[in-house]
């Protein structure tokens, strides 16, 4: 029987102004492509697509605690993954690397991360991302509560 090897990646840490100097906007074209990669039902915290400007001034506003680039060890990017300030995570891998295991690896990763310490991650999951769900409930997340929203006009 064959089994399954589990996919090595690593956290490429991304410090927007440090990557803004060195490589442009290059970075944030990739981190734009990813947003736009990202199936409907996996959002919560936008209704529409920024646009690049309104992303890149989002990227310079530094609004996570942590923010990384998921290579393999060829340096061949795959996704993103950040901890915000009150420690939710957040895993997105490219649509053409998904169900490949790496976001189980980027999970590794992050709770193993030096900086990290003791502490409790939060994963915050739209209700229709099962496979999202999924992932992180087979990690031994527990569900916590569930959020509701009401849009008022």
């Amino acid at each position: 029987m064959g089994h399954k090897t589990k996919p090595v990646i690593r956290l490429d840490t991304f410090t927007n102004k440090m990557r803004l100097e060195t490589e442009g906007l290059e970075v944030f074209a990739y981190l734009y492509a990813m947003l736009m990669d990202r199936p409907d039902y996996a959002n919560i915290s936008h209704r529409g697509m920024p646009t690049f400007a309104e992303h890149c001034k989002f990227v310079l506003s530094e609004p996570y605690r942590f923010w990384w680039l998921i290579v393999d060890f060829d340096g061949k990017r795959l996704g993103t993954a950040y901890v915000t300030f009150p420690n939710e995570v957040g895993v997105f891998i490219e649509s053409r690397f998904r169900g490949q295991g790496y976001g189980s690896a980027a999970l590794d990763a992050i709770e193993n991360h030096p900086c990290m310490g003791s502490t409790r991650l939060l994963a915050n999951v739209a209700a229709t991302n099962s496979r999202s769900a999924d992932l992180f409930t087979g990690r031994d997340y527990k569900l916590l509560q569930r959020t509701f929203f009401k849009d008022i006009p």
